[in-house]
């Protein structure tokens, strides 16, 4: 990803001094947001269990801190958000973009197949708004 705006062309709003957590932003729409929010002025802080290394590199360049965070654990997420109040001052935005799907027909799925979907996808935004929402 280059160091071009990426907002299309419009006018980037303003965000200096906000804070922002994006959990699951170490690629793809997470990563994207992250990076956008960046771009705005705000000090981001993103939450993902897989980072990749040579896209991590380039955000850290760009001053996007990384925490390792599984949002299917109520501890790793206390702790990411906890560490961008720590650092960051507060917190302004969070983005629960943390998610996962199931490729397959749904009589292949088995319960722990659902599990993970469901405490990724929901639990870990529970987790979230939990611990944000009192800053």
């Amino acid at each position: 990803m280059s160091d071009e705006p990426i907002s299309g062309g419009m006018p980037l709003p303003d965000l200096s001094g906000r804070v922002a957590v994006v959990t699951g932003g170490a690629t793809g729409i997470g990563r994207a947001t992250a990076r956008l929010l960046n771009q705005c002025g705000v000090r981001v802080f993103v939450g993902d269990f897989n980072f990749v290394p040579e896209l991590s590199s380039e955000d850290v360049r760009l001053g996007i801190d990384q925490i390792g965070c599984d949002v299917r654990r109520e501890s790793d997420v206390a702790g990411l958000i906890g560490r961008a109040n720590e650092l960051g001052g507060g917190l302004d935005i969070l983005v629960n973009n943390a998610g996962i799907g199931m490729v397959k027909q749904i009589t292949e799925v088995t319960e722990a197949d659902w599990d993970a979907c469901m405490d990724t996808n929901l639990k870990g935004a529970f987790f979230a708004c939990k611990h944000a929402i009192p800053l």
